[in-house]
């Protein structure tokens, strides 16, 4: 990867995948960025992580994340950061 992407904390973003196989049929998936390689010296990950929460888990902890929960927080390395796509990038998906 050339350049890192700029997520705003705190900020809400999406995922597109399909419900079948022609791509007719959206799946949605909204997540909230809550940092960048929280986990230091995590030895299992040698590259970038990015770290989201689901919008329920935002809305009654925020951005915080305890150790608990970087278990239960979406990630995405270097290889799947471009499957997280902004409200713009969504929009002009959807209308491919």
């Amino acid at each position: 990867m050339d350049q890192t992407p700029a997520f705003e904390k705190g900020k809400w973003y999406f995922t597109l995948s399909y419900y079948d196989e022609k791509g007719t049929i959206p799946l949605i998936e909204t997540i909230v960025f809550v940092g960048l390689d929280l986990i230091e010296g995590d030895t299992r990950n040698p590259e970038r992580t990015w770290y989201f929460k689901q919008p329920d888990s935002f809305l009654s902890t925020g951005d915080r994340v305890t150790p608990a929960e970087y278990e239960h927080c979406v990630r995405y390395g270097e290889d799947t950061i471009e499957l997280v796509l902004d409200l713009p990038a969504l929009i002009a998906r959807l209308q491919r």
